[in-house]
């Protein structure tokens, strides 16, 4: 654990190299999870879960506050240091009296919200719905604590400050939003509607990779992580793909001819069902892709 950790926080700023070693965390059942205002530092941590004897049940990889994009250091040093001096936060009404910094502002808390950091509080659906509603709040209690404002019994009893709720949203969009934030999905993937099938044909990249002489022809369910589009010496448009599912990454090509009939399928975070045969190019196995079929929800 802790050495993933350092190899993760070295390589901060890497979104590439963050995506394969997550994988790589994941493959040895290393659970990483996204950031949590309530127990991240700055860079990737290690955060411990004890049982009710409060003791070592166990151990998970978590993502820094200056991971998210958007967020910056003054406010994630701001909530990190509140923290520290007077504990976590009890509630998000909590944290929203007890962070004044000027920088928790919209799209701090957007970013926060939709990283999925603010989770262990409050919906992130809810957050967001209420975002004027929580920066009027937000403001005013600032201003009352600056001029010290206070009544016969002391600090002026404000009601409670509650979010409204709003519609649950779907999973796959909290995925979208961790990608855009974090350069990665963190607390699931696209694939998992398929899991159970995919897993259950027991053919994987880190199969093609170690099992499958060229020329084979196989079958992946797979996200398109990367897309590059690049013309060949005739003039033709083809796309070279970086392919991910729950064992590894692979990069791969799709010709003229195949790239004619699916480019509409050759686009970031697809999920599909990717078919072709297995090469060797530059000491690295790769495929030479055929056929390219949306995976679909029945």
């Amino acid at each position: 654990y802790a050495y993933m950790t350092a190899v993760l926080t070295n390589e901060s700023g890497d979104v590439e190299k963050i995506s394969e070693i997550v994988s790589e965390c994941k493959r040895m059942g290393i659970e990483v999870l996204p950031p949590d205002i309530n127990s991240s530092i700055g860079g990737f941590s290690i955060v411990q879960e004890k049982d009710t004897n409060n003791k070592l049940f166990k151990e998970k990889i978590l993502f820094g506050l200056y991971t998210i994009k958007g967020l910056g250091e003054e406010i994630a040093d701001a909530i990190i240091n509140e923290r520290k001096k007077h504990g976590i936060y009890i509630s998000f009404e909590d944290f929203i009296k007890r962070v004044t910094h000027k920088n928790l502002n919209k799209k701090s808390l957007e970013a926060l919200a939709m990283c999925g950091a603010v989770d262990s509080l409050a919906e992130r659906a809810d957050i967001l719905a209420n975002i004027d509603a929580i920066l009027t709040f937000h403001k005013e209690h600032i201003k009352e604590s600056a001029v010290g404002q206070i009544s016969l019994f002391g600090e002026i009893q404000h009601p409670p400050f509650t979010l409204k709720k709003a519609d649950p949203v779907p999973m796959i969009t909290k995925l979208t939003w961790e990608k855009d934030l974090l350069g990665l999905h963190v607390s699931g993937s696209p694939l998992d509607p398929w899991k159970e099938k995919i897993e259950a044909r027991g053919v994987s990249i880190d199969t093609v990779i170690h099992t499958y002489k060229d020329t084979q022809t196989v079958s992946l369910g797979i996200i398109i992580e990367n897309v590059k589009i690049t013309k060949t010496k005739k003039g033709d448009y083809m796309a070279l793909l970086k392919l991910r599912d729950y064992t590894g990454a692979l990069e791969v090509a799709v010709f003229p001819e195949s790239y004619k009939k699916y480019k509409n399928l050759c686009v970031v975070d697809k999920t599909a069902v990717v078919t072709g045969k297995v090469s060797t190019r530059n000491g690295e196995k790769t495929m030479i892709i055929d056929t390219i079929k949306e995976l679909m929800l029945s």
